[in-house]
């Protein structure tokens, strides 16, 4: 049986449309463009020296500055940037930007709004050592005045909190202090000052050898470490021996009293 002409005009007219339709709303499959990223201002590279997005460098993240500074607070954002003062003790204080023109300022504002749309508060870092309380003895990795970086820390356990200071490049005691160990000023600093080691009541004076070669340490029934180095063709482990009035390293006998 034919089917009329106009039958079939009607089909292949509705296909049409179809077809038209399915370009015009295309299907999930369909390639999405990637996003573009957004163009930071130029006078931001002022910024980023000190703030990360999430997350606290020598300033405030960014999220940080946006709940502070929120899209109707503009004018307050410029004027703290051009005239800063100290509201956190913790961080150094915020150089003037006096120098960047107030509608750059206004559009590293935008842009500050901008970047952290969506991201969440940066979790608070705390306000002093997180190791500052705990059991001794302990090992602390640390930064400390008068001994080579990332020198060993091994605070005692004694009633008047005795700390080793043990040099790891010439694989010796550097000095005795007593007191608790802070090793906050270092981590708030990301690393540009010194951790607080209490009083000092011995220093070795010897002078050093740096032909050691430091191989780490190992811990002994009592949770002390036993340092181990090598000297020339020779290994040397030295442990820590501790009595009432007396400390022990190795060869090296400190008195305590």
């Amino acid at each position: 049986m034919k089917r009329p002409v106009s039958l079939m005009l009607a089909l292949l007219s509705a296909s049409s449309l179809r077809a038209d339709k399915e370009q015009d709303h295309p299907t999930d499959e369909s390639p999405k463009l990637p996003a573009k990223e957004v163009k930071e201002p130029e006078a931001f590279f002022n910024c980023k020296a000190c703030h990360l997005p999430n997350d606290v460098q020598v300033g405030p993240s960014l999220v940080e500055i946006r709940t502070a500074y929120p899209a109707e607070k503009l004018d307050e954002f410029v004027e703290w940037c051009i005239n800063p003062g100290k509201k956190r003790p913790e961080m150094p204080q915020m150089p003037s930007m006096a120098h960047i023109p107030k509608p750059e300022l206004a559009e590293i504002h935008a842009h500050i709004l901008k970047v952290t749309k969506g991201l969440k508060p940066p979790r608070k870092r705390p306000r002093e050592d997180p190791f500052k309380a705990t059991k001794r003895p302990r090992i602390v990795r640390t930064f400390v005045p008068d001994a080579s970086p990332a020198a060993i820390v091994v605070c005692l356990d004694t009633e008047e909190k005795h700390n080793l200071v043990w040099d790891t490049v010439g694989c010796r005691v550097a000095y005795v202090t007593l007191g608790e160990i802070d090793n906050w000023p270092y981590l708030r600093s990301n690393g540009n000052s010194l951790a607080k080691v209490g009083k000092t009541i011995f220093t070795n004076d010897s002078p050093t050898k740096v032909e050691r070669v430091y191989r780490g340490y190992r811990i002994d029934g009592n949770g002390l470490p036993v340092f181990l180095y090598s000297d020339g063709d020779q290994e040397f482990r030295d442990a820590i021996i501790l009595s009432s009035d007396r400390l022990q390293v190795g060869t090296q006998s400190i008195p305590l009293k």
